[in-house]
């Protein structure tokens, strides 16, 4: 079983099943690609971009901005669904 521990490859796979891109994101908000990446991987700030990013990605804004480092681990994942069964 595949986990995704790290908040930006979440959103960016989110946003890939929902049919857009962080491509797309920058065209629609006539900025660069990599302006709308370093604001994904919390490199940049932008409240426009982050919030877009949040649509597309069908997240909260906190979500999107919980640090990289609070990311579950597979075993975290595993503790967690052995408690509530």
């Amino acid at each position: 079983m595949w986990y995704i521990t790290n908040p930006y490859e979440a959103m960016r796979v989110r946003i890939r099943e929902r049919g857009s891109s962080f491509a797309a994101i920058a065209r629609e908000l006539g900025v660069d690609p990599s302006a709308v990446t370093h604001v994904a991987k919390q490199n940049h700030k932008s409240e426009r971009i982050l919030a877009a990013l949040a649509h597309h990605a069908d997240m909260t804004l906190e979500e999107l901005k919980a640090p990289t480092s609070e990311a579950k681990k597979p075993a975290d994942l595993e503790k967690e669904a052995d408690m509530s069964s």
